[in-house]
């Protein structure tokens, strides 16, 4: 199932882009941040270090605002 994460590039949501990608049921395929973050790659957005690699799929994710969220069956978020 395609899967997103919304905040993907703060300190709440930002594991959720390292887990998801490794489950056998979702297929990590969009992240959304704030302004600060959208255009740049995840990779490039993330401000923290977590400890832990970024996977591939995800590191090249461009980072977008909400409307591209709305179009997925299951977003993350994390409040």
């Amino acid at each position: 199932m395609r899967a997103g994460v919304l905040g993907a590039t703060g300190i709440v949501a930002a594991p959720q882009c390292i887990c998801l990608p490794v489950t056998l049921w979702f297929e990590l395929t969009e992240v959304a941040a704030s302004e600060r973050s959208s255009g740049k790659t995840y990779a490039e957005g993330r401000s923290l270090h977590l400890g832990a690699p970024i996977p591939e799929v995800a590191r090249n994710l461009v980072v977008k605002g909400l409307d591209p969220l709305s179009r997925l069956r299951l977003r993350f978020l994390r409040a």
